[in-house]
């Protein structure tokens, strides 16, 4: 049972109704006991406001938090609050439009319990340099392997440990309007702990979220929005212009390491090529193969030797 830490989210009134239906898979995570739910409210700067959610409270009086964020955060509230609010807690942010399955944040505590001092993720885009330090990341499914990495994680259920962002430009607000303008809370995270040299771990399974039909649906919602491709390269653009020699100079001095189980090995082997092809301007790639049998030891060796210069394989 994992316990001292607290979940977070950011939500606007128009959402009330999916949020009621989607706090209860939140409420019944299994083997987990947080300190609270604490519950942002965007959008209006009244007090007035949260009235409307003395019917989610009274759900779960003891665990439920409802507060007014400072509107001008937008989604960003989910971490800027805990940040300025509870700065020695380890914070688990979760969406208001997602239906989490029962062991969500147990597998990201369960992680963190073994690495506590890395950001744990349910799932990454993949991040490369170019051969001239452009920085860029992809909206992309291929790279859903258990790895330790620099990749944009997302924070639809993200665990960050205390402090990961002290020292760093996160409540600097006019850089995150400049960056984002409030609409992509991930990469204002992502950028700033990447800078401050802190990885993510992402955990070795395709995410099996369920999202609300509505937002599904909805051409309109944000996730869709900055996953289409000139969002995708207007944020690149931004991040090159504010943060890309900083961020280029920690992913070109560092190695992604990737632990290979059963479960991933044939995935990372067919996709050795794509692989390279990202993080070839990193440092080095690690892939440790300590949890496979000797067999497939074995098999892995043989197959990744043409990899040598750039890929190391870690035995123990």
């Amino acid at each position: 049972m994992y316990s001292d830490f607290i979940v977070t989210m950011a939500t606007i009134p128009e959402r009330f109704e999916m949020l009621k239906k989607n706090i209860y898979s939140i409420l019944k995570q299994e083997d987990v006991i947080f300190d609270k739910l604490l519950i942002v409210v965007n959008k209006y700067n009244s007090e007035d406001i949260l009235k409307k959610y003395d019917e989610i409270k009274a759900i779960s009086p003891k665990y439920i938090d409802v507060v007014l964020g400072d509107n001008k955060w937008k989604s960003c509230n989910k971490a800027i609050y805990p940040i300025l609010h509870n700065p020695d807690k380890t914070f688990i942010t979760v969406d208001d439009d997602i239906n989490y399955y029962p062991h969500a944040l147990y597998d990201l505590l369960e992680m963190h319990e073994k690495y506590p001092n890395y950001i744990i993720t349910h799932e990454t885009n993949p991040v490369r340099i170019t051969d001239l330090d452009f920085v860029e990341y992809f909206n992309t499914w291929q790279t859903k392997f258990k790895q330790c990495c620099y990749d944009k994680y997302l924070t639809c259920c993200c665990l960050f440990p205390a402090h990961t962002f002290d020292n760093t430009d996160v409540l600097n607000y006019d850089k995150m309007i400049e960056l984002t303008n409030g609409m992509h809370d991930e990469l204002w995270l992502w950028v700033n702990s990447t800078i401050k040299g802190i990885k993510s771990i992402c955990l070795n399974h395709t995410l099996t979220f369920v999202l609300d039909n509505v937002i599904t649906q909805d051409n309109n919602a944000l996730g869709s929005i900055n996953g289409l491709p000139e969002k995708l390269i207007e944020y690149n653009l931004k991040i090159n212009a504010l943060y890309g020699k900083q961020l280029a100079q920690v992913l070109k001095s560092n190695t992604i390491d990737f632990i290979v189980t059963e479960n991933n090995f044939y995935g990372i082997l067919c996709m050795m090529n794509q692989l390279i092809s990202i993080y070839k301007n990193y440092k080095k790639m690690i892939f440790d193969v300590s949890a496979l049998a000797k067999s497939y030891q074995t098999i892995f060796t043989n197959n990744i030797q043409q990899f040598s210069s750039i890929c190391e394989v870690k035995y123990e």
